[in-house]
């Protein structure tokens, strides 16, 4: 499992993120790889959140 770095504005940034990725020609989901996020609730609290790695490919074709 990837782990990666905090996110800096939460789960707002990841799901914009999957948002991107979801509806971009220019982005792959590796459902071999999980991805292991951090991210912070309005409290302040650390959560993890575990999803399939999304790779950006920018001016890669597939």
């Amino acid at each position: 499992m990837h782990t990666s770095r905090t996110l800096q504005k939460g789960l707002s940034e990841l799901v914009s993120y999957i948002s991107i990725a979801k509806n971009s020609d220019e982005a792959i989901v590796d459902e071999s790889i999980k991805t292991q996020i951090e991210v912070l609730d309005f409290d302040g609290n650390k959560k993890i959140v575990r999803l399939a790695k999304i790779i950006f490919t920018k001016g890669i074709k597939k």
